[in-house]
């Protein structure tokens, strides 16, 4: 009985507890109200009342606003322009806005390739506390006035507590902007055009308050107007009465007009070279603030038999040059010169770094290279006009400054074109680039069934693309003829009729055990010094027991081909033979035998460097200026020809000394003396066929009967191994004083047995150098020690 009454009074307890709680909640009202937020516009500019405004201020304006939430945080803020009206309105920069005129944003993480009035993920708020404003300062028309506007804006607490709006009005004014109408390839104003152009307008820039002049954007129409200047309406083929924009373009300052576009061009008429009437273009631009430019026409003319012509830069042609390089195992330069203005792909081999480097030219005018699996080619194309001095015909160096112009290929006139595709064919198909397949719109066939790659311009290989192994068609078709072929194609959508071809040859690589016989280079010009026929019937002689056809090649006439062409600079004018000219013979006999004059062998090191790497032989025969050679070797060129496979250093000085650089000083050779025997030895021919050594009119007391601009090697230097020696003429007293012909005993002393043949003798190559030129000597005694030298390398 007592705890039920217990159980009762806590009951009762609980009950007035409650009773007591909700009564004073009913008499206060809830504990936690929300407070609204607070905001307010705080730069200087503008006024509070419509009635208090002054001057009127620049229409663009930067309006700054803080806020604060006195029981919570203030999260986001929206703006409004009004007119007079009171009447929401866009802006430049905001023109989409919600029903009550606040400007619309994309939220966070929004898609923004959807356009803004298009999109789901838009919001009034935003976090920023500023916010750049281009008040209108134009009427209807677009002329320019005074105008009052208020800004609005309102912000949002953390807990969708709105405040009250905060507004400024302001009197905006814009300076009347003035415009300039060009092409993109210059101003076209009285110039003749093709069937496509690329209008370019302009608000430039002025004094004072630039921001007056930053475009909106543009209005535009064409007319057509015969010779008394009378508008020709476009039933009669003039265009349309009707002006066009570029409001709300990606750029919106550039227009593309072409015989296919909404307001299409159309050629004007000519009679002969006469036009019949011109065409106008008038445009007026609009600044930020709505104010419009005066109208501005110019005039030109359009003519439809503009053609674009293409340039494959493989270096043939007046003013051509070559930017069309390859590399391969076969196929390489060790040098890079100086002024070579590109970067060239390369590889580290155990050889050292292989470049790429241009095609050889061979003796049949073929642009060639040696070919191996992992051969690649980078071909290089473009169009008259790209580069150089167009104003000189056919001048197109794509190592020189870019003016991209659209030249006519049969006038050299800029007809004010842009390039927007190449087609492109490769052996007789469209050019197989896996990327960019030759189907779709990709694939152009001409009306007699000819396929090509269409590649825009700006594409990865719209002009370079690599050629390998596979889009030549694999190891099967990777020897033999190659044709590339380029077409430009215009903004007119016309292409070039007359396609430019690059053919060029890629040949099969000749192994050390495949090569055979021997190739004579002669590098010297037909004079007294070196008649051309008595060298040629000596070397021929020299080796008729081993070969009775050698190959021949004459560097001068491949120099004089080389210049032909135009294509000095293809190594940088220094080689000009081709190793696929001699890559199959076995041992390569190189003369410059007239021996006051300098050899072009070390010039001749990038060719004969994929010759040698292949196990060829050579055996280089020359006179007093091997000291030049060695010199240029070390000092200017950095060709280490000499010292990889001749044994001499290439940084050390006095390595190959001159005995005499003329005819006349220290003429005391008389003999070559082998180091392999007796029976080698080589003595000078006397009589000889240069007078300089025998004078035939007077030959007691003028000739010298020895021989001076001879080179020696300096022993204690050289690697290799010494196989003739100096054969100094006997000491004694001159008999004609002045004409010093035979030496005195110092200098007996100092020439006599000094080294004037090396062979420097290795697993790959044997090769064989003379500083005293061969031709000069006793041609049966040479063709012994020729017989040995030709026996030893194995023929």
């Amino acid at each position: 009985m007592l705890k039920f009454r217990n159980s009762i009074i806590l009951l009762v307890f609980i009950i007035i507890t409650v009773l007591i709680i909700n009564a004073c909640d009913s008499r206060k009202g809830k504990l936690n109200p929300n407070s609204i937020p607070i905001i307010s516009i705080t730069n200087y500019f503008g006024v509070d009342d419509e009635e208090d405004l002054g001057d009127p201020e620049i229409f663009q304006q930067t309006i700054e606003w803080s806020a604060y939430d006195i029981d919570g945080v203030v999260e986001g803020f929206a703006f409004r322009v009004l007119n007079e009206e009171g009447v929401p309105i866009p802006t430049a920069g905001y023109e989409v806005l919600d029903e009550n005129g606040w400007v619309k944003h994309y939220r966070h993480n929004a898609d923004t390739s959807i356009p803004l009035d298009q999109s789901d993920e838009t919001t009034i708020w935003i976090e920023q506390t500023f916010v750049e404003i281009n008040f209108p300062a134009a009427d209807a028309s677009g002329d320019s006035v005074n105008t009052t506007c208020s800004f609005q804006v309102k912000c949002i607490d953390n807990r969708e507590g709105e405040s009250a709006t905060a507004t400024k009005y302001f009197n905006a004014f814009s300076n009347v902007p003035y415009l300039t109408v060009s092409s993109s390839k210059g101003f076209i104003d009285g110039e003749t055009i093709g069937l496509g152009v690329v209008i370019k307008f302009v608000l430039p820039l002025g004094e004072g308050l630039a921001v007056n002049y930053e475009a909106y954007y543009f209005k535009y129409k064409l007319e057509k107007r015969d010779l008394d200047h009378n508008l020709i309406p476009e039933s009669e083929g003039g265009y349309p009465d009707q002006w066009f924009d570029t409001f709300g373009q990606e750029d919106i300052e550039e227009i593309t007009l072409t015989s296919e576009t909404e307001l299409a061009l159309t050629a004007n008429t000519f009679e002969g070279e006469t036009p019949l009437d011109s065409t106008y273009i008038l445009a007026k631009g609009v600044n930020i603030a709505g104010v419009e430019t005066d109208p501005v026409t110019i005039s030109f003319l359009i003519s439809d038999v503009f053609s674009p012509g293409t340039v494959i830069y493989y270096g043939e042609g007046n003013g051509w040059a070559n930017d069309i390089y390859a590399l391969g195992e076969h196929h390489f330069a060790t040098y890079l010169d100086d002024a070579l203005s590109v970067i060239l792909p390369s590889i580290l081999t155990p050889d050292g770094i292989h470049n790429a480097t241009a095609f050889w030219v061979n003796m049949d005018h073929q642009y060639i290279l040696i070919g191996s699996e992992d051969i690649k080619i980078y071909m290089h194309w473009g169009w008259h006009g790209e580069f150089g001095d167009y104003g000189v015909d056919d001048y197109n160096d794509p190592h020189a400054k870019k003016n991209d112009v659209v030249l006519d290929e049969l006038t050299g006139a800029s007809y004010f074109s842009e390039i927007t595709y190449f087609d492109l064919r490769l052996d007789g198909a469209p050019l197989y680039y896996p990327p960019l397949p030759a189907t779709g719109e990709n694939l152009r066939v001409d009306d007699d069934g000819t396929e090509w790659l269409r590649v825009p311009v700006n594409h990865a290989i719209g002009q370079r693309v690599m050629l390998n192994l596979t889009t030549l068609g694999g190891i099967d078709n990777l020897y033999g003829e190659h044709t590339f072929v380029a077409r430009a194609v215009d903004l007119q959508d016309v292409v070039d009729d007359t396609p430019h071809e690059f053919i060029f040859y890629i040949e099969v690589p000749c192994p050390k055990e495949e090569k055979d016989g021997i190739m004579i280079i002669d590098d010297e010009v037909d004079t007294n010094n070196a008649p051309a026929d008595t060298v040629n019937n000596f070397y021929d002689y020299i080796i008729s027991d081993f070969e009775t056809n050698p190959g021949y090649i004459d560097r001068f006439e491949i120099k004089e081909l080389i210049y032909g062409w135009n294509l000095e600079k293809l190594h940088f004018k220094k080689a000009f033979l081709s190793p696929t000219d001699f890559q199959h013979y076995k041992t390569i006999i190189y003369h410059t035998d007239d021996p006051i004059s300098v050899s072009h062998f070390v010039q001749e090191y990038e060719s004969l460097k994929i010759y040698l790497l292949q196990g060829g032989n050579i055996i280089f025969s020359t006179g007093a200026e091997l000291e030049t050679v060695q010199i240029n070797c070390r000092d200017q060129y950095h060709f280490p020809i000499l010292e990889d496979y001749f044994g001499i250093p290439l940084l050390d000085e006095n390595v190959v000394v001159a005995v005499s650089k003329n005819w006349g000083t220290n003429p005391f050779f008389i003999k070559a003396i082998s180091q392999f025997g007796t029976e080698f030895d080589i003595n000078l021919q006397l009589p000889s066929f240069n007078a300089q050594i025998t004078n035939p009119m007077l030959p007691e007391l003028l000739s010298k009967d020895g021989l001076g601009p001879v080179a020696y090697f300096n022993e204690e230097i050289i690697t290799s191994e010494i196989i003739y020696r100096y054969g100094c003429k006997e000491p004694g007293e001159e008999p004609h004083p002045p004409f010093h012909t035979v030496p005195t005993q110092e200098e007996y002393d100092m020439y006599n047995n000094l080294p004037v043949g090396i062979q420097n003798i290795t697993e790959n190559n044997s090769c064989y150098l003379f500083s005293f030129p061969l031709v000069y000597m006793v041609k049966e005694e040479v063709k012994v020690m020729m017989n040995h030298i030709l026996s030893e390398i194995g023929h």
